[in-house]
């Protein structure tokens, strides 16, 4: 059964999505998907600038006088001829500086620890809601949250919001193939800008508040990309997996 629920996060466009997989994966019922999307008029300007290019002063030319002989002539020519100074050369083969690499390590290094600070504050978040409602808090799964951190960035490579991947994958296949065992449920969302805005998305949906409050789910994994899933969406890919533990 769909839900569409209004979620209205300021300045982009965003969407949640839900689904929930029964206990015993055998039975194969009990799959639901709920979406949601919301827009704000907000739009970004970009300014141009330009660059203006100084004059270059004459650099002045060779002339050889009336009746000047064909050896002056070639000395002249010579002289203007002259290959550039040692110091041109060496200025023109200097190696790139040797820090730009490790500061572009140390600012991917960065965003790495912002990306998971944003996990591990959704986990934070999700167990604060559980125990509002006396559900036990549910501990991170390394392989939920493989799987759930491979579909969030294939959503942003490929440019699609669904809990079906387009290779066919459901979200109980993808923690299959990351080497979980069992059933899983999945809430998905795109454009939110922290992990507050998502999860209080979530909340605000039915299908979505009741995979987080399922009390019989054990496990959780969070995964997390800022790109978009999509041009009208705002920076965000979320993914957020569930599970009743290794079987």
């Amino acid at each position: 059964m769909a839900l569409a629920v209004g979620v209205t996060v300021t300045g982009v466009q965003a969407a949640v999505g839900a689904w929930e997989e029964p206990a015993d994966e055998l039975a194969g019922q009990g799959e639901r998907a709920a979406e949601t999307d919301a827009q704000d008029s907000g739009a970004t300007e970009l300014e141009q600038g330009g660059i203006e290019i100084a004059d270059i002063p004459d650099r002045g030319s060779v002339s050889l006088e009336p009746g000047a002989s064909a050896e002056a002539s070639a000395s002249a020519e010579a002289s203007a001829s002259a290959e550039p100074s040692a110091s041109a050369e060496a200025s023109a083969s200097a190696e790139p500086s040797a820090s730009a690499e490790p500061a572009a390590d140390a600012a991917d290094a960065g965003l790495e620890a912002a990306a998971d600070a944003f996990r591990d504050e959704v986990v934070e978040l999700t167990n604060a809601e559980r125990a509002d409602v006396g559900c036990p808090a549910v501990t991170v799964d390394d392989e939920l949250a493989e799987a759930a951190q491979a579909h969030a960035e294939d959503m942003v490579a490929q440019q699609y919001f669904n809990h079906t991947g387009l290779d066919g994958s459901t979200p109980t296949d993808r923690a299959n193939a990351a080497g979980y065992d069992g059933g899983a449920g999945e809430n998905i969302a795109a454009g939110q800008a922290s992990p507050v805005d998502v999860v209080d998305g979530w909340m605000a949906s039915e299908g979505h508040r009741e995979n987080i409050l399922t009390c019989e789910y054990t496990v959780i994994g969070v995964g997390y990309d800022d790109g978009r899933v999509q041009p009208e969406y705002g920076g965000g890919s979320w993914v957020q997996m569930f599970g009743y533990g290794q079987g």
